[in-house]
């Protein structure tokens, strides 16, 4: 960048807000993406040796930084999550060693009886793409890359003895695309996860994976993990007082559940409600994952698949079904309202309304 280098060669640091020079604030951005300033000299960044495990890294930095704009235009850059915040928020980077014993006690294992369940290589093979590895906290996907590359490296052993490097990659997409998963309750997280995936599966001449339903935005260790819950009912442990709650509030919603599960039975999926059954719902994602995405119009048309099967009013009940059961555990119970009506906290009757298609 022989032009870029000498437009700041004057400069010791390039400023954000310098208006002087056309599109200044640009070039001035675009200066401190290739290069770092240290001690007065300048040394570029190498992006081509930087390891896909660093995206994590970069992430947790930029969680300390939280961007603002002064009354005068100017950006400023304040702390972000920082002490209890991060801590609060989980935002941490899993160091390597950390990855690596984990893979070593809990996916080798797995990938030995996957192997030994198989007679033959292609038996062995289909063993290990069964398999389903999930990061319910995942990041940045640190932990997800070392499980995709050890899967992807047995994989193409078994496929070829004498695999080589194109024989692994093409391994990876294929893993990244049917085993592994993440969620991340953060969607710049996400986000990274994605990208580093991309990057270590990208095959020559095939376009990028579609991992939005792989890796996605969300709590994986609070909600309903088992729809069966649902036909149960919300719990009586749902409305237990608890700091700040109002005990009659508390009594007033409990009893007004209890009623809703004495008034109403089980759902039945099979009488054609409103609510997607659990079996067709795990099917209808189970065909979208097994679509082709060889190339752009195929990776197009399994995005469609997947939006359309989002949107779905009855599997769009279900979610709203189960964000009503946890929705009573969770919201605070202050006030007796003065009609059932105004009643601010689920009951089993709403959760049941909602899997009705009402």
């Amino acid at each position: 960048m022989p032009a870029l280098g000498g437009l700041f060669a004057a400069s010791t640091t390039p400023s954000l807000n310098d208006a002087k020079i056309p599109n200044r604030r640009f070039l001035a951005a675009l200066f401190c993406l290739g290069f770092i300033r240290k001690d007065g000299v300048t040394h570029r960044i190498n992006w081509r040796d930087l390891k896909t495990e660093e995206l994590g890294s970069v992430y947790e930095s930029l969680l300390e930084i939280r961007p603002s704009l002064s009354a005068a235009g100017e950006f400023q850059l304040g702390s972000g999550a920082k002490g209890n915040d991060r801590k609060t928020s989980g935002s941490y980077y899993t160091p390597d060693s950390l990855v690596e014993c984990l893979l070593d006690s809990a996916l080798d294992p797995v990938l030995e009886r996957a192997e030994a369940s198989g007679a033959t290589a292609a038996e062995k093979v289909a063993a290990i793409l069964a398999l389903k590895v999930i990061d319910p906290a995942c990041g940045s996907g640190h932990f997800l890359l070392g499980a995709a590359r050890r899967m992807a490296d047995r994989f193409a052993r078994l496929r070829n003895e004498d695999a080589g490097k194109e024989d692994v990659q093409a391994a990876l997409r294929d893993v990244v695309s049917r085993c592994i998963h993440g969620v991340d309750r953060n969607p710049m997280a996400v986000e990274l996860a994605k990208v580093a995936l991309w990057i270590e599966s990208v095959s020559p001449g095939q376009p990028l994976g579609f991992l939005d339903a792989n890796i996605r935005c969300g709590d994986a260790l609070l909600g309903v993990f088992d729809l069966g819950a649902l036909d149960d009912g919300i719990p009586d442990e749902a409305y237990k007082p608890r700091t700040g709650d109002n005990k009659d509030a508390a009594k007033f919603y409990l009893q007004r559940n209890r009623d809703a599960k004495k008034g109403q039975g089980q759902l039945d999926f099979a009488a054609g409600g409103g609510a997607m059954p659990p079996r067709r719902m795990a099917a209808g994602l189970g065909t979208i994952k097994s679509m082709p995405e060889d190339t752009v119009g195929q990776v197009e048309k399994k995005r469609a698949a997947f939006e359309a099967w989002k949107a779905d009013p009855a599997r769009w009940n279900v979610a709203v079904a189960c964000d009503l059961y946890m929705a009573a555990f969770l919201l605070p119970k202050v006030e007796v309202p003065a009609s059932h009506l105004r009643g601010l906290v689920p009951t089993t009757a709403e959760v049941r309304t909602k899997l009705a298609g009402v």
